[in-house]
C-alpha cells in the first residue's frame, strides 16, 4: 500500500487487526499504561530467560542456521502475519495450540 495515506493505512490497520481478533478469539490490550507494559515486558523477558536456559545448545545451534539458511532461499511476497495464519485455521476446526491453551 505504498500509495496509501496515512488514514488509509491506519483503517486498513485496524480492519485486519479485528479480523486477526475475531479469528483467534482474542481482543487488543486495553491497558495501555506504563505499568502495565512493564509488568508485560518483565513476564516475559521471564519466560525468556526460562526457555533459554532450559534449551540444549548443542540441539539449538543447528536448528538457528537450518532456519537461516532456509530462510535464504525464500522470498517473502506479503505481508509477515506470523503465525496468525496457521492458529487462526487450527481454530477454525476446533484445534487449540499449545501457547493457547497454556492461558
Amino acid at each position: 500500500m505504498s500509495e496509501a495515506t496515512t488514514a488509509e493505512l491506519l483503517e486498513a490497520f485496524l480492519k485486519l487487526r479485528d479480523q486477526v481478533c475475531l479469528d483467534l478469539d482474542i481482543s487488543p490490550v486495553t491497558d495501555d499504561t506504563l505499568e502495565a507494559y512493564v509488568q508485560q515486558t518483565q513476564r516475559s523477558l521471564g519466560e525468556f530467560r526460562d526457555a533459554v536456559q532450559a534449551k540444549n545448545l548443542v540441539k539449538g545451534l543447528p536448528e538457528v542456521y537450518l532456519r537461516k539458511f532456509t530462510l535464504l532461499k525464500t522470498k517473502p511476497k506479503y505481508v509477515w502475519l506470523g503465525d496468525y495464519p496457521r492458529e487462526a485455521e487450527r481454530r477454525k476446526h476446533g484445534l487449540r495450540s499449545f501457547a493457547a491453551s497454556r492461558r
